[in-house]
């Protein structure tokens, strides 16, 4: 179903609605019509406003048949109202056969918009990065504020040394608290927010 429609945007209790009242107005048209043409608009209505008592739908009765079913049974009768016409040859009602196919392009278009199944929902937040996210547990924060506590020594005992590799330990050192602080931030939003919503 979701390949044959394509892309969908009416909801489908507006398609429901529009069962009902272009069914009516078919019904209305064929008692009011002359010849075979009549007595054809009068039963595609009917069974028209019978599709939508009987999908499980909102403005349904029974919800015996299923929305995507309903869709199939839209498209048959679209069908069968675009030629019937072709069956009422020689007892045409001109008024009759203007309703019946504009209300068959029209139901065509709405059967082909509908959504028949309810579109997704997107998620409200997105999912934090793996790294981002080992990085947001405690056990990896003390593991990092170790560690840096441990880059400061070496670089300051380095420093005293007169080493060169003072200043590549004191970046190291800063990286590392930057992504101390980091954390620390991120866990404070979380905490916060959590505390909004509840």
């Amino acid at each position: 179903m979701r390949r044959l429609f394509g892309h969908r945007f009416v909801a489908f209790g507006i398609h429901e609605a529009a069962d009902y009242l272009f069914g009516g107005g078919l019904a209305f048209t064929g008692v009011h019509a002359s010849g075979r043409m009549g007595i054809y608009l009068l039963v595609l209505g009917v069974l028209w406003c019978l599709l939508g008592v009987v999908t499980d739908g909102a403005l349904s009765i029974f919800k015996v048949l299923s929305r995507t079913v309903h869709g199939y049974c839209d498209l048959v009768l679209v069908l069968a109202l675009a030629l019937s016409p072709l069956a009422a040859l020689g007892q045409l009602d001109p008024v009759a056969v203007g309703v019946g196919e504009g209300i068959a392009l029209v139901m065509a278009r709405i059967s082909l918009w509908t959504m028949y199944t309810p579109a997704p929902q997107k998620a409200v937040a997105t999912a934090a990065r793996p790294a981002e996210a080992a990085m947001a547990s405690p056990r990896y924060e003390g593991a990092a504020r170790v560690l840096g506590r441990g880059a400061g020594q070496m670089k300051r005992r380095a420093t005293a040394a007169g080493s060169q590799a003072g200043p590549a330990l004191e970046r190291s050192a800063r990286r590392l608290g930057r992504a101390i602080g980091s954390v620390r931030r991120s866990r404070g939003q979380d905490c916060e927010t959590q505390r909004t919503d509840g």
